[in-house]
């Protein structure tokens, strides 16, 4: 799972969106570096909405966010100028006994 992650992971950053779109849709079972990578993806072209939703997805299927997941939906954020939805996120975080380290700040 890992390699398929890591291969969203580099798509998403070379602009090829739909690419790790494919890769990601055709997984059957994704681990958290799959969701994660997804995330950040939408995140880094500015696409929050989108990234909302694949979190919700992952929530939905039992999927616990870590701090990676955060850092990634505070970045989208961050990129989009949603003030009130970061700072939801920031407040969620640490309800999930997650501390907001210095990647964290930075990012937000």
């Amino acid at each position: 799972m890992t390699v398929c992650g890591s291969m969203v992971d580099m798509y998403t950053k070379s602009g090829e969106r739909q690419a790790a779109e494919s890769i990601f849709c055709l997984l059957p079972k994704r681990d958290l570096k799959c969701w994660n990578s997804m995330i950040g993806g939408y995140g880094h072209h500015e696409k929050a909405d989108k990234a909302f939703l694949v979190d919700n997805e992952m929530s939905r299927g039992g999927m616990k966010p870590d701090q990676v997941t955060f850092i990634s939906l505070l970045a989208a954020c961050s990129h989009c100028g949603l003030v009130d939805k970061g700072n939801f996120l920031w407040n969620s975080m640490k309800e999930n006994g997650l501390s907001p380290g210095v990647g964290t700040i930075l990012v937000w």
